[in-house]
């Protein structure tokens, strides 16, 4: 049956789905050196930043530290 609310489809989704969806992307500017030693941009790079800030080059990588993230015991944040 059909979720009956957003919540409830938060509920529904297995850990995977959930990290899926909890995960952030951002492209951040590439810079390498060229042979005279200059900084050029060269591209962009994928970033993925999990629940707890940590973050990642690679989805799949983001989505396994998120999996043991949320297996991780409950700790109330410093600020409460």
């Amino acid at each position: 049956s059909e979720p009956k609310s957003n919540r409830s489809f938060i509920n529904s989704l297995t850990n995977r789905e959930f990290a899926e969806l909890t995960i952030r992307y951002r492209e951040e500017p590439h810079y390498d050196y060229d042979i005279w030693d200059e900084i050029h941009q060269c591209g962009t790079i994928d970033i993925f930043t999990t629940s707890d800030g940590c973050e990642f080059e690679d989805m799949d990588e983001a989505i396994e530290h998120e999996l043991w993230w949320l297996d991780e015991p409950y700790e109330e944040a410093p600020n409460g």
